[in-house]
């Protein structure tokens, strides 16, 4: 079928590959018979269903023969083929060109509250008949590298807060709202949406300075480690890169102080700052003090070692190292009170930024790129926030719209105004009077 409308708004671009989008208007009295209207797509397969005769007019019905939905009587097989194409052209200027809906108001004739409701709808139609669509596709993980940031739809401090994990792909594994007051809390959620086989596979976590993911890593594996981009006046350049590991009920955090420009250098010797921290857990002993049996347990001793070696005045919790980088070989190499932990800590992150700069610039590139294409805002409902915001990376990753099925006919009385045929006449006076002479050629 040919798109009438096509040459006219988007030039040469295949519209219907693009707005995947499909329409059944429901019957007003219940009489439809389409069990799965997604296996139908009407178009191609509508019949003449009878006509509805009257004392002033004879007009066609319409019925689906392959699915059996019908149209009511006030729909002709023409006006229905150009409000789809109507309606499909409307939904890419929407999404694709980020069209002012003040400039599509003026255009279309439709109201800017109708428009917003109309994409507010559209959005949460998308989203009932897909709730997985960021992930129903599988994606890779690199290197076991998962970046984590959090994003604003609009102008910084007048928005909604989405939390966004993505792969070294720049492919979005989840997303989810950032409640306010509730940082923390929404960043663990967020995180515990990925599916299961992401979460087991990271070994790698990138973030901004956010506390938050610090309290991920520790929960989540004692493989991971953590690398952290700090963006305030007074850390700026700085980035961190932690490590938990876990004994019994306590957790040594380990930690390394560097420069975010370490690893653009070639071969050279790294200087760096360390620390060490004991974060103490309570013992599994149920009421009262431990019972003799447990205090001459083996891993209760061990525990104890190490909380005792840790608390001791010979104990060092923090100092200052260096290693040697070989750039060829991508090998660290031990030198001056540098320890195997900090050499497995660096060595994890030399991998990924072998000849870059450490920073997260694959969650930052992705929130620029959503909120530019898709011209958002602030939405006064955070879950509708979130949906959008997850209908545009798909868009961004697909280049299209999901195949998407509308039920009944929005915007119709919009786009299809009825327009009287303009008689050419003149006007002519007559007993103090005027009147309209109809010009012959008119009827021919």
């Amino acid at each position: 079928m040919t798109n009438i409308y096509r040459n006219l708004t988007i030039g040469s671009v295949d519209i219907d590959k693009i707005v995947k989008v499909n329409f059944f208007p429901t019957d007003k009295k219940g009489g439809s018979r389409n069990s799965n209207p997604q296996e139908c797509k009407h178009l191609g397969v509508l019949v003449k269903d009878g006509h509805n005769i009257s004392s002033s007019q004879k007009i066609q019905r319409i019925v689906c023969a392959k699915c059996g939905t019908r149209f009511g009587n006030n729909v002709n097989e023409w006006d229905l083929n150009i409000y789809q194409e109507k309606l499909k052209v409307v939904l890419y200027e929407l999404f694709f060109e980020g069209c002012k809906q003040s400039k599509m108001e003026k255009r279309w004739g439709i109201p800017q509250p109708k428009l917003s409701k109309f994409k507010h709808d559209f959005v949460e139609t998308v989203l009932e008949q897909y709730p997985n669509l960021l992930n129903s596709i599988p994606y890779d993980l690199p290197k076991g590298v998962i970046y984590g940031d959090e994003t604003y739809l609009g102008k910084r401090g007048n928005s909604n807060t989405e939390i966004l994990f993505t792969n070294d792909n720049f492919e979005v594994l989840s997303t989810g709202i950032g409640e306010k007051k509730h940082l923390e809390k929404s960043i663990l959620k967020t995180f515990f949406k990925m599916p299961k086989e992401y979460r087991d596979k990271m070994r790698v976590l990138i973030s901004d300075g956010e506390v938050s993911y610090q309290t991920l890593t520790s929960l989540n594996s004692h493989k991971v480690v953590l690398v952290q981009q700090y963006h305030k006046a007074d850390k700026l350049g700085q980035i961190t890169i932690h490590k938990y590991q876990k004994f019994g009920p306590h957790i040594l955090h380990y930690l390394i102080h560097t420069h975010w420009k370490v690893f653009k250098k070639g071969k050279h010797e790294l200087g760096f700052k360390w620390e060490i921290k004991l974060i103490q857990g309570k013992l599994p002993i149920g009421r009262g003090r431990p019972t003799i049996q447990m205090t001459q347990s083996k891993i209760y001793k061990q525990w104890r070692q190490k909380r005792d070696e840790y608390i001791s005045n010979t104990f060092q919790k923090k100092g200052s190292a260096r290693v040697f980088i070989n750039p060829d070989s991508k090998k660290i190499s031990l030198r001056q009170g540098s320890k195997k932990w900090m050499q497995a800590m660096i060595q994890q992150t030399l991998i990924i930024f072998h000849g870059k700069c450490v920073t997260n610039n694959r969650s930052e590139s992705k929130n620029s790129q959503i909120k530019r294409t898709g011209n958002m805002r602030k939405q006064p409902n955070e879950e509708h926030s979130d949906h959008l915001f997850q209908l545009q990376e798909f868009i961004l990753k697909n280049g299209h719209l999901p195949q998407t099925y509308i039920k009944g006919r929005p915007l119709y009385k919009y786009l299809m105004k009825e327009t009287k045929k303009q008689k050419n006449g003149y006007t002519i006076y007559s007993n103090k009077k005027e009147f309209n002479q109809t010009l012959i050629e008119t009827y021919f």
